[in-house]
């Protein structure tokens, strides 16, 4: 279902907390809205679940307005920041409730909480109350709670302490692996650099980044390629340069790749887009693009990223030359 906001304003007593908001949410897109405390983001989720009414504005599902439409008939589900879980029940009957109040017969309802908890990986928790779960436990229950309806729109309101940004992005590719995840850490270590890329990161940004570095990695990831910014992949050189390579190249192995193999794939693990890989061995970029293939093909890998892991594995990378270390990959 599509989600569009039209000038979408409220005010508290003179307070704006919405001012003159738009924004349109196509059907099955993932949209994450950022900002400090109190910017509005949490009233902003309450005037689209129904919870407050705009005091300007349109909230449209689908094309049809639905300001005056009270939210149990929107099909919309918020979770809190708080999670705000009974404690009285367990984690089966927490994730069930939704369904319990809707008359759904006792063994639907069995059958959709196994489900939903298969998915979160929260099985093994079905008989513990809230009290007996830890943080990260609590937020899956809240988000399983929110699921197991089928909403038309899932509203969460939280945020992501509570689970780290390995563990995340682990998660999200293993259940949705078309997803493209871009890193944006204060970690600047080559540990966690490597444990992203091992996670399925396609992307890697230290937030001391510029903003144009960071909307760099997005275009460039969103393309189906990898980005790794000029300090991680000057880490990563040096690391190699030192001997610290996870593991020596396996000789058998790599000798089937030609020298012009080697060669692009060692610029696509510097980060080198197609474009520039070209531009540096001057080839053409579908010949470039028919040497990534084959690298592929020869490896048995599936993607760019895969490459990179690939390369940072086997430890095949040369150092960059010293003009080179301040460029946008």
């Amino acid at each position: 279902m599509k989600l569009t906001l039209e000038g979408v304003s409220k005010d508290y007593g003179g307070v704006k907390a919405v001012d003159n908001f738009t924004l349109e949410v196509e059907s099955e897109e993932f949209m994450s809205i950022l900002g400090p405390s109190g910017c509005g983001k949490t009233t902003l989720l309450r005037l689209v679940a129904g919870l407050e009414t705009p005091s300007e504005g349109r909230i449209l599902f689908d094309g049809k307005v639905v300001n005056d439409i009270p939210p149990r008939d929107r099909n919309v589900t918020l979770v809190f920041q708080s999670y705000a879980l009974f404690p009285h029940m367990t984690v089966a009957e927490n994730i069930g409730f939704p369904l319990s109040i809707r008359k759904v017969s006792k063994e639907k309802v069995a059958e959709c909480v196994r489900g939903v908890t298969d998915l979160l990986k929260i099985g093994s928790l079905l008989n513990r109350k809230p009290r007996e779960l830890s943080g990260g436990e609590q937020q899956r229950v809240a988000l399983g709670r929110a699921i197991v309806r089928k909403p038309d729109v899932l509203l969460m309101d939280i945020t992501m302490h509570r689970m780290g940004g390995i563990e995340a992005t682990q998660l999200i590719k293993r259940e949705m692996p078309d997803i493209k995840v871009v890193a944006l850490t204060v970690h600047e270590d080559e540990a966690h650099l490597r444990r992203f890329l091992e996670a399925g990161a396609s992307g890697y940004v230290p937030k001391k980044a510029a903003d144009v570095q960071l909307l760099e990695a997005i275009r460039v990831v969103n393309r189906g390629e990898a980005y790794l910014h000029p300090s991680q992949a000057s880490i990563l050189v040096e690391s190699i340069k030192r001997g610290e390579n996870l593991a020596a190249a396996g000789q058998d192995e790599l000798d089937i790749l030609s020298p012009r193999e080697r060669k692009v794939l060692e610029l696509i693990a510097q980060g080198y887009t197609n474009q520039e890989a070209a531009e540096k061995l001057f080839l053409s970029v579908k010949t470039v693009e028919t040497y990534k293939a084959r690298l592929m093909e020869k490896l048995n890998l599936k993607s760019r990223a895969d490459l990179i892991k690939y390369a940072l594995q086997k430890g095949i990378l040369t150092s960059m030359a010293s003009s080179e270390q301040d460029r946008s990959l």
